[in-house]
């Protein structure tokens, strides 16, 4: 279950890779197959995929970009980087301290304590304002 939850933690990592690379199908085949002697990650082992991570890292690198981290822990970087984002947008310069609120109705006291669900619930939190904010603005147009 660990490794299955590391493989695909490690695919995904290196499909965005990929993306933010800008590489064409053929030139990720490319890597992967110089890599690994295989055509597609679903095929490869988990070291085999560390190997293809690496070398995305190294093009990554190479074109300026920010290179990509795998951490092992239990961490959840894209969902908090999303509650950020959207609670900056969302609720302005006082973001943090309506979050703050929020995390503490959780027995929190940052994001990095939280797991996946409580990370969840904050990001459904943060939709349920966004909607009622649509609806306000919708209501004053109309």
């Amino acid at each position: 279950m660990k490794d299955r939850s590391t493989r695909n933690r490690l695919i995904s990592l290196i499909h965005a890779q990929k993306t933010v690379a800008q590489l064409t199908e053929d030139e990720y085949r490319l890597i992967v197959s110089e890599a690994t002697d295989h055509t597609s990650c679903s095929e490869c082992t988990i070291k085999e995929l560390f190997s293809i991570f690496r070398d995305l890292n190294i093009i990554l690198s190479k074109q300026g970009k920010q290179k990509f981290v795998f951490s092992k822990q239990k961490t959840f970087p894209n969902l908090k980087n999303a509650i950020l984002a959207r609670a900056k947008r969302l609720l302005g310069s006082e973001y943090e301290i309506r979050l703050n609120g929020y995390l503490a109705r959780l027995k929190r006291t940052s994001l990095d304590d939280c797991n996946n669900n409580e990370l969840r619930q904050i990001m459904g939190f943060l939709s349920t304002l966004e909607r009622k904010n649509n609806t306000k603005t919708e209501n004053t147009r109309g």
